[in-house]
């Protein structure tokens, strides 16, 4: 074959090939399964979504409050965040709770927040804003006072609930199962103070662990002070003499392997509840003095990690201070 042939047999074949590529039709991509979208979310570091009621695993008049924490750093468990249970101002609070909210009162922002705007207690509005980042989750407070009276020492109550979730409830066997049956053999035991020993704060740099408290193997409610905060007597919660320093709090699994910390820009008071099988934990958000008509607001972090506390606590703290993007 000359080469001039060689050349024009090239080229006719490459025409031939451009011709099936224009009329071969274009494949669109399958769409993804419920499976394999539920194993996608399971496998993000760390999700949040909002419960749902009928999977019964909360009161369906608590249901709308509350978020799941979920994703691959949860090892497939569930934990149940109750975005709100009450707002103080000092020792006081105004009968809300829980907050109670529909599920179509929850709106979906475009960068992937979930967030609303309710009621909570008389004269009280709260804004609140959950988004997923990672590992973590970007938590924001915000009240509104609409009332006559100023609110003098201003707190916000989340709680963060271990049952359902048997990396991080105390329990063991049925106990740490999820529903109706979880529910059932969690029934007449009132102590899970396990618990105490897996949630700790910081001093001076340097952890301390409910159970370090003289009051744990006794008080079932236990709380703690900042530093110098003006205290706080509400409810059933007892306050330890021990006092932390840093608005941290770490919640270790029972295997130690993985640490939630929760962070706030400002917060005056951590508690435990290990008398009954929600085995919670609360670390609550300060706002500090709002006059009427005016609003203020605090910024939060949820973030999970496997092993060491004093690195996650550090990472969680650098990611709440940074500038918002």
């Amino acid at each position: 074959m000359t080469m001039s042939a060689l050349l024009w047999a090239i080229a006719l074949l490459a025409a031939q090939s451009q011709t099936y590529q224009q009329a071969r039709p274009v494949e669109q991509p399958a769409k993804p399964s419920e499976k394999a979208q539920a194993r996608s979310q399971t496998q993000s570091p760390l999700t949040i979504e909002i419960a749902d009621p009928s999977r019964g695993t909360v009161p369906s008049d608590e249901a709308g409050g509350y978020l799941y924490l979920g994703g691959s750093l949860l090892g497939g468990d569930k934990l149940k965040f109750l975005t709100c249970e009450n707002v103080l101002d000092g020792n006081t609070d105004f009968g809300l709770y829980p907050l109670r909210l529909r599920r179509e009162d929850w709106r979906s922002a475009p960068d992937g927040s979930l967030e609303f705007r309710a009621p909570a207690g008389e004269g009280i509005e709260l804004f609140f804003q959950a988004r997923a980042e990672g590992a973590s989750i970007a938590l924001l407070y915000e009240i509104s006072n609409k009332r006559e009276q100023v609110l003098e020492y201003t707190h916000v109550g989340p709680c963060l609930r271990t049952e359902d979730a048997p990396l991080f409830h105390p329990g063991s066997g049925a106990e740490v199962l999820g529903g109706a049956e979880g529910r059932k053999a969690r029934v007449g035991k009132n102590d899970w103070s396990e618990l105490y020993q897996r949630i700790c704060l910081w001093n001076d740099d340097k952890p301390f662990y409910f159970s370090d408290s003289k009051l744990a193997k006794s008080e079932k409610h236990l709380a703690f002070l900042r530093q110098g905060a003006t205290p706080i007597d509400w409810n059933w919660w007892v306050n330890d003499s021990l006092a932390f320093d840093e608005p941290v709090l770490a919640l270790f699994s029972k295997d130690k392997q993985r640490v939630l910390v929760m962070a706030f820009e400002r917060s005056d008071w951590a508690s435990s509840n290990v008398g009954d099988g929600r085995a919670c934990v609360h670390l609550f958000p300060s706002l500090g003095r709002i006059k009427p008509g005016e609003s203020a607001a605090v910024r939060g972090r949820i973030h999970v990690a496997l092993g060491d506390a004093q690195a996650a606590k550090q990472q969680t703290l650098q990611e709440l201070h940074a500038k918002p993007k």
